[in-house]
């Protein structure tokens, strides 16, 4: 990535399944806080968006007065983002993430804010992939080219991309930038997406790689050792290097993505689940102990 590229890639969880607002034990209903600069002096006329996982734009927004301070109220959500936006300025930190277990009805936030230097308007951009049935996908690399922008980044566990965030505003966006992600064996809709200011992105990723094509690979297993699943229907087991163990595998259940691993030293037979984006497996071994591993090279 260049210095003089502007870039920020907010890395806000708004694919947080739904699900989680039933079992929450109450709802947030105001957001407030402050944006201030150099003293800790409020900042007046920033505008705070407010976002709720699921939807495509702001659930409501509030303007900071003449001290700094905003106030939103009327939100039923089980968890809401906060994230200021001004032409000419950036924020420290992008967005806070707001529970309702935890704020127990109402919240006070803080921002810090910065003239922007040079180049404007300055934008950020959401970046989300997932499978067709919302699973988030970990590991996709997303590009974001441009004239002058050329950085990557990678989604994290809940499929969001840019999950370190910098104030830094040599690296904010800005001009026309494409978005496209990319990983061996998947293919995305869309292929990629041109932007132009602050917006929200959701890929939806679909496999192209057998089951095979997943299991076979360097695993490192829940014991800190590594296991390498061969072609052959064979597996090594090594732990600091050496080999301590070796069996076979075998796919029982293909819709379900379920398979069999028996190795021969101490008579272990794993049954486990590999995951929708073949970099997880989890199970259970013959005497009902969990399993599981992550793969270290795809």
């Amino acid at each position: 990535m260049r210095k003089r590229s502007r870039f920020v890639v907010l890395s806000v969880v708004l694919g947080i399944l739904s699900m989680l607002a039933g079992v929450l034990p109450a709802q947030i209903t105001t957001v407030a806080g402050q944006v201030y600069g150099d003293q800790r002096v409020g900042i007046p006329g920033i505008t705070v968006f407010i976002y709720s996982p699921g939807t495509a734009g702001p659930v409501g927004s509030a303007v900071t007065d003449d001290n700094g301070r905003f106030e939103a109220k009327g939100f039923t959500q089980a968890i809401l983002v906060a994230s200021p936006y001004n032409e000419g300025w950036f924020f420290e930190p992008i967005y806070h993430q707001v529970y309702r277990d935890t704020v127990k009805g109402s919240c006070f936030l803080l921002f810090n804010s910065h003239r922007a230097q040079g180049r404007s308007p300055y934008f950020n951009v959401y970046v989300r992939v997932s499978t067709a049935a919302g699973e988030p996908i970990k590991d996709i690399n997303v590009s974001f080219r441009g004239p002058e922008i050329t950085a990557d980044r990678v989604t994290g566990s809940d499929g969001m991309a840019g999950s370190v965030l910098t104030s830094d505003p040599n690296f904010y966006l800005w001009g026309s930038v494409t978005v496209r992600p990319s990983a061996r064996g998947w293919t995305f809709s869309p292929a990629s997406v041109a932007v132009s200011g602050s917006t929200y992105l959701s890929f939806v990723a679909q496999r192209t790689q057998s089951l095979e094509d997943d299991l076979i690979g360097r695993w490192r297993w829940f014991n800190g050792g590594e296991n390498t699943i061969a072609a052959n229907n064979t597996m090594i087991g090594r732990e600091r290097g050496q080999v301590v163990n070796e069996g076979t595998w075998q796919i029982v259940d293909r819709a379900q993505r379920q398979v069999v691993l028996r190795w021969r030293s101490g008579d272990w037979i794993d049954t486990v689940t590999v995951s929708a984006d073949g970099l997880r497996l989890n199970g259970t071994n013959n005497v009902g102990r969990r399993i599981w591993a992550e793969k270290i090279v795809r």
